[in-house]
């Protein structure tokens, strides 16, 4: 009966982002994105001429191949709706782990219900992405505390948030700082690797992006 009730929470947000996910035209953002992907696809180099898009080049390079195979809307969006609908089932994880099933179940109503959320899983942005990173992030940090799987887990999904936006980035960081300050002795290790890695990501696309060129 529990599980029953999480996947019909979990099945009611896939029908809600599901549901016209080709239906209407790119938008000017998913064009860049469209663009961007369809030069590295075409043989473009990684790093993009314009710094700002050094911000957004992990979910460049995630839209390459089916800016290719798929060459329609719906094969941009659907990696933000698959990414979203992930995200239902993680916040019930974390809601579960903090206050327990119930908590779990609404944390996971909320966000299958989000307008919002809705919204992001249905354009080809990073926004869904970062949102179900963020979660994933929260929590391994929370299971770090007592399972060393977790402890080694914890850097990767705060790398792959620094390499897709620069708000993301600063959370990846405010949980590192938190482990580092709030965590057991065996987490602090897996906490300084991961500011370690998001000073190293962000700070690289930081100065990759003064050393380009102004343009005019």
């Amino acid at each position: 009966m529990k599980r029953t009730a999480l996947l019909l929470i979990v099945l009611a947000g896939a029908a809600l982002r599901i549901t016209q996910l080709g239906e209407h035209s790119l938008w000017l953002d998913e064009s860049f994105t469209y663009f961007r992907a369809l030069s590295l696809w075409n043989g473009a180099a990684i790093l993009p001429d314009s710094p700002f898009q050094l911000r957004h080049l992990l979910w460049d390079v995630l839209q390459t191949p089916w800016v290719g195979l798929i060459p329609q809307e719906i094969g941009l969006r659907w990696l933000a709706a698959v990414s979203s609908i992930t995200a239902v089932a993680l916040a019930f994880a974390v809601g579960r782990h903090i206050a327990g099933y119930r908590a779990g179940l609404l944390a996971a109503l909320v966000v299958a219900a989000a307008p919002v959320q809705i919204q992001y899983a249905q354009q080809a942005r990073q926004y869904a992405l970062v949102a179900t990173l963020g979660l994933l992030l929260v929590w391994v940090a929370l299971l770090s505390q007592r399972w060393s799987w977790a402890r080694l887990a914890v850097p990767v999904p705060a790398a792959l948030l620094t390499m897709l936006h620069v708000v993301s980035a600063m959370f990846a960081g405010l949980v590192g700082i938190f482990l580092l300050l709030g965590g057991s002795r065996r987490v602090r290790p897996s906490a300084v690797l991961t500011l370690v890695l998001v000073g190293v990501f962000g700070g690289g696309i930081i100065f990759l992006e003064t050393r380009r060129p102004a343009v005019g």
